[in-house]
């Protein structure tokens, strides 16, 4: 199943090796040059037409893990965002176990890194499988 994957990565390095990496597997990637890009962060309600989110899975990078930090996927859900949590991954170096089950306790999921394809890959998949059932 092709993808359309959200990436929020603003170190171009990173960008490029992430775009790559993932249109390689037949996905489409949109970068994102920042959290101000989603429309929800100027919105009271998702603004994504019909049934369908905008995106089948999003990956943002946040440079300080902390949960402040990834307030723009929790402030998405509470506005109504279609896509389920799981599709959505928070990557970071320096997760501590507390943090990184924190975030899980929210719903989402996490890409630690340095990255290691092979699981990039696999939750590509999962988000896949999870695109099916909604549709």
């Amino acid at each position: 199943m092709k993808l359309r994957v959200l990436l929020f990565e603003q170190n171009p390095s990173l960008q490029r090796l992430l775009k790559s990496f993932i249109e390689g597997r037949g996905h489409r990637v949109q970068v994102m040059s920042g959290e101000y890009s989603c429309s929800l962060h100027e919105l009271d309600a998702c603004s994504c037409p019909s049934e369908k989110p905008c995106a089948d899975a999003v990956i943002i990078n946040t440079r300080m893990a902390t949960i402040e930090n990834m307030q723009i996927l929790v402030d998405q859900a509470k506005k109504g965002c279609k896509l389920p949590r799981q599709n959505k991954a928070i990557m970071n170096t320096v997760f501590t176990e507390s943090l990184e089950q924190s975030v899980r306790d929210l719903g989402f999921s996490t890409i630690k890194q340095p990255l290691k394809m092979a699981e990039i890959a696999g939750w590509l998949n999962e988000c896949g499988e999870r695109a099916k059932l909604d549709v």
